[in-house]
């Protein structure tokens, strides 16, 4: 019964039958089980070319690797996020590492507009072939504010009209 609600309610999203605004994030995908860091854990596999979040709050993520948004990729491609706030994740707010440090994949191009990132681990990190434009988002209150690491390829960070404060630890900015 609940697997036929949730198909008509996908069905009627796709058709646009229902209208006003959407507070959820809907994403389809398998899940899989893969080793990670010598366990076995369980992940959505999503391919996409282009990814683009928007308008959203990302709240409270603490089961499994703790992030707000994780972009893996090894095909490259390019992630956009606006308007959107990111918090009180147990790990990294948002993260974007190609092949996810075990290869260097295609390269990520990122682009933030209007982000904020607060309470993580980290606010964000990028590394392994990445291009990241942050633009007008605020990084508060994390352990760290922003982590580059390229130790199998380079990544390009560029940060303008942005603030990041309120670093726990001795880095708001660590590359």
């Amino acid at each position: 019964r609940v697997v036929g609600r949730i198909d008509a309610e996908k069905l009627a999203m796709r058709d646009g039958a229902r209208g006003g605004d959407w507070p959820d994030l809907w994403v389809d995908a398998p899940y899989v089980r893969r080793r990670q860091a010598g366990r076995i854990v369980s992940g959505a596999v999503i391919a996409a070319g282009v990814v683009i979040i928007e308008d959203c709050l990302i709240d409270g993520n603490f089961a499994g690797s703790a992030h707000g948004i994780s972009d893996e990729r090894r095909g490259g491609g390019e992630l956009y996020v606006s308007n959107t706030t990111v918090r009180n994740n147990a790990g990294k707010g948002i993260t974007i590492d190609p092949g996810a440090g075990t290869v260097a994949g295609q390269r990520i191009d990122v682009a933030l507009d209007n982000v904020r990132a607060q309470n993580s681990g980290f606010g964000m990190t990028f590394g392994n072939n990445t291009r990241v434009m942050i633009n007008r988002s605020v990084f508060s209150g994390n352990a760290v504010g922003i982590a580059a690491s390229t130790g199998l390829a380079a990544a390009e960070g560029n940060i303008s009209n942005s603030v990041i404060s309120g670093g726990t630890s001795a880095y708001s900015l660590q590359a």
